[in-house]
């Protein structure tokens, strides 16, 4: 589905970001493990083609994403949402800024309202509603951008630590949550720093320094 083949990046002050990283990512739940600074934020843009690397190919189902025209490449990005770690909130109400992605792609004003909606009665917040989004605390903040991510079924989630600014219960949600997005089939690729993604994940892999240096994959729970 996306595949990273001898993929760097470099940064305007000199810095690499990834150094010569393949990878295969056909489904299922991929955990990106490693400490601040090893290129987990600059992988997941990568594969969520919002970030071209300097050098190396990415591919999309076999396509390279940067040859596409403008706007295949905007259809590509609507259906692998990548979410970032500190989510920017629109002005206006929470439900309107989990509605607003629905109504870009022609979804009804309705129909919007009502998949917004369920999508923060699933991770219960839809207490906050009509709360305005620009007041939300940090941890609020972060389950309005999982909720607004989840409302437009994507075929892939790219989520950048998802549960940063969370407290143990409000993990112990979006974990639980991650477990049901990978049974319905959504791809899930997401960064963490933390074990417990990596407990729940088919498969992880360590960057360090921009390069992959630990791979692992879980069946049935136990490590192969």
């Amino acid at each position: 589905m996306i595949g990273l083949k001898d993929v760097w990046v470099r940064y305007p002050d000199g810095v690499y970001g990834l150094r010569g990283v393949d990878l295969k990512f056909e489904g299922g739940f991929l955990a990106v493990l490693g400490p601040n600074g090893s290129g987990k934020t600059t992988m997941l843009k990568v594969m969520a083609c919002i970030l071209k690397p300097t050098r190396g190919s990415v591919f999309i189902r076999g396509v390279d994403p940067w040859a596409l025209p403008e706007d295949k490449l905007l259809g590509l990005r609507r259906r692998h949402i990548y979410v970032q770690e500190k989510p920017k909130m629109l002005k206006g109400d929470v439900l309107y800024n989990v509605a607003y992605p629905l109504r870009l792609r022609g979804v009804s004003r309705d129909e919007s309202h009502r998949r917004a909606l369920e999508a923060l009665e699933e991770l219960r917040i839809s207490r906050l509603a009509e709360f305005d989004a620009k007041r939300l605390s940090a941890g609020q903040a972060r389950l309005v951008s999982i909720a607004r991510a989840i409302a437009v079924n994507p075929e892939v989630i790219l989520f950048d630590e998802p549960t940063a600014y969370l407290d143990r219960d409000n993990r112990r949600l979006v974990l639980e949550l991650l477990k049901r997005l990978k049974d319905r089939g959504v791809g899930l690729v997401v960064a963490s720093h933390v074990g417990e993604v990596a407990e729940i994940a088919d498969e992880a892999i360590t960057l360090e320094q921009g390069k992959i240096t630990g791979r692992s994959r879980r069946k049935g729970g136990s490590e192969n």
